[in-house]
């Protein structure tokens, strides 16, 4: 790995974990004022009629996929012409998208505002400009995506990072001012979260073409690249229908055959879960435009590389967190959650081990999107995921007395499996010997996995402390035993001399 990418994502990792931090604390913030500043009913009817907008919003995700990718194989080959094609293509497609969401809102959303929605009869029309308000907020990101699609193709983070902290700061002002206003709140802040929503796309429009020649829209249709994208937008919904399909389909049978309170237990370790993969998902958006980058330039061995470099580091951020959180789960709970549901404390362990072994599929979905020959991957991956629910459903239905617990290790047993079709089907796509990836990898991880939780595991059992001394005793011996043993365990030497020059990329930038 040269050194300017060593740069280039040392810095990207560091915007997009300040972005992260500040996003954070204000969105927690904000959500404290807002409900203060609509009340319990109002907040609610906001939630649930943005809801069914929000549920039109399906196809953004692989639409911003697929801008991304295809920009980042363009700038990576410096085809600014074919990036520009690329770039009004998306454009309008996301038009076209924004007249299908439109029709479907103001058809079906407007049928289910009217007729499945329960809300006071006196609020009805402040939820109707609500669900107008929310459609047009929703139709001005959509047109926010390709623009934030190109600064991350072109490793802007820092434009990225300070649009979004000043989009969240904009929140919290209007928040401020809802709470001096006599006019009704409720419109009045699904208007300005629309206001706002268009401020934030003109200056992601004016930024991109200040600085990216690509993003000048020219409406010349292409087909080939049309129909390119188009297959590679259907092909990656798949995997987000799917997802959504299995994760309702659970919580669905676990009310069937347990009642609610599992579904509160599955919720929390979700939620947990979802908290610390985080950690690892700035360093993966840091590293997705080098991957494509670098497979269309041809470069499959720094290619390899930073794939290999990318799963490792990925596995040991997510471990980093998990080994405390797992050894302490009970103090954890019962800080944070008045009342801890039955089985919430297995449920997360067993989650936090899923979240390691899901932690390494990213980079290799990134890896096989830089190809964009997705299609074979997305049916197989799929299919083995969708497996979770038949194959859970089968064992509540046909094993008496089967504890709830069986269906997360069901979910544990299905990532490996997961995993496994996704290093079967990558690698050799991206010219990468499945052995290399064994040794490089996972016997790495096996061994880091195994050793970096012994000494937090005995202060823990041993160290004579209880409650919150203890955990942050056993939080301190965790990180350091884990960053530790993944340096000298973990890492090759050539690897530790890369962790070093990022770890002082990392320090010279904070100098600054």
């Amino acid at each position: 790995m040269n050194e300017s990418n060593k740069i280039k994502i040392a810095r990207n990792t560091l915007m997009l974990y300040i972005r992260m931090v500040l996003v954070m604390a204000v969105n927690l913030y904000t959500s404290r004022i807002i409900l203060q500043a609509l009340g319990v009913t109002d907040y609610g009817i906001y939630n649930a009629v943005g809801g069914v907008v929000v549920f039109f919003s399906i196809l953004s995700g692989p639409l911003s996929s697929a801008t991304r990718r295809f920009l980042n194989f363009e700038l990576g080959t410096n085809n600014i012409e074919k990036a520009n094609l690329v770039f009004s293509t998306s454009i309008i497609i996301h038009i076209l998208l924004a007249i299908l969401i439109f029709v479907l809102a103001e058809t079906v959303g407007i049928w289910l505002l009217l007729t499945q929605l329960n809300y006071p009869d006196n609020r009805s029309i402040a939820a109707f400009w609500v669900f107008q308000f929310s459609l047009l907020t929703l139709i001005t990101k959509l047109f926010i995506t390709p623009y934030n699609a190109d600064i991350i193709a072109n490793e802007r983070m820092e434009a990225f990072a300070y649009i979004s902290i000043a989009e969240v700061l904009l929140n919290l002002l209007m928040t401020f001012i809802l709470l001096y206003i006599s006019f009704d709140r409720l419109i009045l802040y699904s208007f300005f979260l629309f206001i706002i929503q268009c401020f934030i796309l003109y200056v992601y429009y004016a930024y991109c073409h200040r600085y990216f020649t690509e993003s000048v829209v020219v409406f010349h249709f292409d087909k080939k690249v049309f129909k390119e994208m188009l297959s590679f937008i259907g092909w990656t919904l798949t995997g987000g229908i799917s997802t959504v399909f299995s994760n309702q389909g659970i919580m669905i049978l676990l009310n069937v055959f347990f009642g609610p309170i599992i579904n509160a237990a599955m919720a929390v370790s979700a939620q947990v879960q979802g908290g610390v993969s985080v950690l690892c998902s700035n360093f993966q958006t840091a590293i997705a435009p080098q991957l494509t980058k670098l497979y269309a330039q041809s470069n499959f061995s720094e290619m390899h590389q930073m794939l290999l470099l990318s799963s490792k580091f990925s596995f040991f951020l997510v471990l980093l967190m998990s080994i405390p959180i797992f050894l302490e789960t009970d103090i954890i709970l019962s800080t944070w959650l008045v009342e801890v549901p039955d089985h919430t404390v297995s449920f997360l362990r067993i989650a936090l081990l899923t979240g390691l072994i899901t932690s390494l599929a990213n980079p290799l979905i990134l890896s096989i999107h830089a190809t964009g020959n997705i299609r074979s991957f997305q049916i197989i991956v799929e299919a083995v995921q969708l497996s979770y629910l038949f194959i859970s459903f089968l064992f509540l239905k046909f094993i008496p007395g089967l504890k709830p617990e069986m269906v997360m290790i069901i979910a544990l047993i299905v990532a490996v499996f997961a995993q496994y079709a996704r290093i079967r089907i990558v690698l050799p796509a991206i010219k990468m010997k499945v052995s290399l990836y064994f040794f490089k990898v996972m016997l790495p991880i096996i061994k880091v996995l195994f050793t970096s939780p012994i000494v937090p595991f005995l202060v823990f059992k041993y160290c004579g402390l209880f409650g919150v001394l203890r955990f942050l005793s056993v939080s301190f011996v965790s990180i350091l035993s884990t960053i530790i043993i993944s340096y000298y365990l973990g890492c090759t030497n050539h690897e530790r001399i890369i962790v070093l020059n990022f770890a002082s990329s990392l320090i010279k930038r904070l100098k600054r």
